[in-house]
């Protein structure tokens, strides 16, 4: 292909003034020539340095046709926060201590942060103890063909909406492997209680409510296993308002777990669960395994050191009026 002919004409632009615009002019001399781009059109040679801000390069001349010499920043190293957020809340709660354990020996985070994670503040009190248990509603089956559309209660609350449309979503497939080896059916059918008298009622009084996660597959997921348990925050509320969340929903909801966890410095959520009475969907009760846990505070990142009830000191001093999920 020929070289092109046209050279430009190196001249000031006029000047430009204005109310809000001092005068100023802008010089084309860092037009040197022409050349053909790699597709066919005639583009500027630029007679320039690179564009750097703070260090960082963010723009690169010359560079129309021969591609970027320039590499995209690394990929931010995964935050303690979203790879806790995606395994706290079983049983033992071991794998937010596994996580922090494996981010301080691949140097994500320095000794003191560890152990400021780790740490779990001594509450100041006894804290809020459970109060009389609140009687759940029957739950239907749920027939059918599977699809993010199934309607999992009567108000039409769907599968997609406790699997999907949450922070950490889950596909119907991933159902099916599941921490006992239940059927995918069973599975939903604890969703549907869950949704019927955990989701539900939490989000009428709390519209702001997101799920981060219910449903979890893989081994070691206890009740997020069988589709009993859902982690939620809640949009534009400080950390030290979960306390009072956690209360009311304490004093209303059928729960069989409750858990108001938090990262130290960080944020907060709350763990909840709901067991079908009977069990008739293969699924487990914190109530008849673990008493001492279905209510409790909880450091998401210190391995399963429940602190018995619910303890507001505890929030206010590990992540103070930080604002979780806004």
């Amino acid at each position: 292909m020929a070289t092109p002919t046209i050279n430009p004409v190196v001249a000031d632009s006029s000047t430009a003034g204005g109310h809000y615009l001092v005068p100023h002019k802008h010089n084309f001399n860092s037009i040197v020539g022409l050349r053909f781009g790699t597709n066919g059109r005639v583009e500027p040679v630029y007679d320039a340095v690179n564009v750097y801000a703070n260090g960082v390069l963010i723009a690169l001349y010359d560079a129309a046709s021969t591609g970027g010499a320039s590499a995209p920043p690394a990929v931010p190293f995964v935050t303690v926060t979203s790879a806790v957020q995606n395994v706290e809340g079983d049983d033992d709660n071991t794998a937010g201590k596994v996580e922090a354990d494996r981010f301080l020996a691949e140097g994500r985070i320095t000794a003191a942060q560890y152990k400021t994670l780790t740490t779990t503040p001594t509450p100041k009190g006894p804290g809020t103890p459970p109060s009389p248990p609140v009687p759940g509603r029957p739950v239907s089956a749920v027939t059918g063909d599977l699809t993010y559309a199934t309607k999992l209660t009567p108000n039409g609350f769907t599968l997609g909406q406790a699997i999907k449309n949450v922070t950490f979503p889950r596909t119907i497939p991933q159902l099916a492997d599941n921490v006992r080896g239940l059927p995918v059916q069973n599975i939903v059918n604890n969703l549907a209680g869950l949704a019927l008298n955990i989701l539900e009622p939490i989000k009428a009084k709390y519209p702001n409510m997101l799920i981060t996660n219910s449903y979890r597959q893989g081994k070691g997921q206890a009740q997020h296993g069988t589709g009993q348990a859902a982690d939620l925050q809640f949009r534009g509320v400080p950390a030290h308002k979960y306390y009072e969340i956690a209360v009311w929903i304490e004093k209303n909801i059928p729960y069989d777990q409750l858990l108001l966890e938090y990262l130290v410095r960080d944020t907060v959520w709350i763990h909840i669960s709901y067991a079908i009475p009977g069990l008739p969907y293969g699924g487990q009760s914190v109530r008849i395994g673990k008493p001492i846990n279905k209510l409790a505070t909880l450091n998401g990142a210190a391995g399963g050191k429940f602190t018995v009830n619910l303890h507001e000191d505890i929030i206010v001093a590990s992540v103070p009026n930080r604002v979780v999920a806004s």
